[in-house]
């Protein structure tokens, strides 16, 4: 018989963190697919920056809601992570009021590396 309330707390961690990560690349992947607004003086590549953010904050993620189902959770993440990064760069190919962008998906890479030197600060999971 199953009792209510069997989860303990690193299981309902794990959900929790796959539920936000999966509406979260949900989010990354419809803002990046719908049509925005031209902003008037913005520094020029100044989007490589968010573009990096982005996927060092999905990499993240990542690497804590795939719990223990990786061997090397850390490169599953990267990988992971840039493949979303990458994907969303040729979808944008399919999309007349967007762009494919080279440099953004060299700035989607980088942020998803970056794990890597961010891993001792966040390594406790």
């Amino acid at each position: 018989m199953r009792k209510e309330g069997n989860f303990n707390s690193k299981t309902t961690r794990v959900l929790l963190l796959r539920i936000f990560t999966s509406l979260w690349i949900i989010f990354i992947v419809i803002v990046s697919l719908i049509p925005v607004p031209e902003i008037e003086e913005v520094p020029r590549n100044s989007d490589k920056l968010v573009h990096f953010l982005i996927y060092f904050i999905t990499a993240i993620l990542i690497y804590y809601a795939s719990g223990d189902c990786f061997a090397r959770p850390l490169l599953w993440a990267i990988l992971i992570s840039s493949f979303i990064g990458i994907s969303v760069e040729f979808l944008q190919l399919l999309v007349p009021y967007r762009t494919f962008s080279a440099g953004d998906m060299i700035a989607d890479i980088l942020g998803s590396l970056f794990l890597f030197a961010a891993y001792p600060y966040i390594k406790t999971r």
